[in-house]
């Protein structure tokens, strides 16, 4: 029986998309939780998220279509089993 994986992250009222998907650094592109566990077909759970605006909350659903990555150039679509859970 394969393991259950799940990320958690904890949510503030300024957590906006680029600490979501991801965002440039002096060091390069840094990937953040959401893009992280689509890619690897993993549970993400958003806790605190009701501090998250309505506006960030409408963006969240629209991306579980998939994402484009600006930085990067590139699409990532989430697999079957990735699942979004607002705590």
């Amino acid at each position: 029986m394969a393991l259950e994986r799940a990320m958690k992250h904890l949510c503030t009222q300024h957590t906006d998309l680029d600490e979501l998907i991801g965002h440039d650094e002096a060091d390069g592109y840094h990937a953040g939780p959401l893009s992280l566990a689509m890619k690897r077909g993993e549970e993400l759970e958003l806790l605190a998220s009701e501090l998250l605006s309505l506006p960030m909350r409408l963006k969240l659903e629209s991306l579980m279509r998939g994402i484009f990555v600006v930085e990067t150039g590139e699409t990532i679509s989430p697999p079957a089993c990735f699942q979004l859970l607002l705590h």
